[in-house]
């Protein structure tokens, strides 16, 4: 994450990118192997995953989940935080399902997230400490998303 803040070429910071995929990627079958939300009238399922204390993101607010379609997306939170702040209470509230994955390892989290069916899943913590990146790898859902993150 820092070399995004370092005068490095994007030539080097792609080759360190594709380095970390090389190391992390996992070469089992992924942990998602079919397509759950076949039937029109279910909603989308739609996960967050974060490190920290969602309220703190810049571009991530309760607002926008209170605000959301309630019948097209069903919201799980999975927060891997102990750290709370005067926000974390409207985002459970704004959340269908919150979901406290701190002690969980990552396979515990990856059949967490498969046992829930989520059909897009979003990274909101990218390369920072004690992220989730291999989750991530192990492709628990369908379509995943890295959400401002570097």
């Amino acid at each position: 994450m820092c070399m995004h803040y370092t005068s490095v070429s994007r030539e080097e910071l792609f080759a360190e990118h594709s380095a970390f995929g090389t190391v992390h990627n996992r070469t089992a079958k992924p942990a998602f192997t079919g397509a759950h939300n076949t039937a029109r009238a279910k909603r989308l399922r739609v996960g967050f995953v974060s490190v920290t204390s969602v309220s703190r993101h810049a571009v991530f607010r309760a607002a926008g989940l209170q605000a959301r379609p309630h019948d097209a997306f069903e919201i799980f939170c999975y927060s891997n935080t102990a750290r709370t702040d005067e926000h974390t209470s409207e985002f459970r509230a704004a959340a269908d399902h919150w979901r406290d994955v701190r002690g969980l390892s990552n396979d515990a989290l990856t059949g967490l997230i498969v046992r829930d069916q989520i059909d897009v899943l979003i990274d909101l913590s990218g390369h920072t400490p004690n992220n989730r990146l291999l989750v991530f790898a192990a492709k628990p859902a369908p379509l995943q998303i890295a959400w401002a993150t570097m």
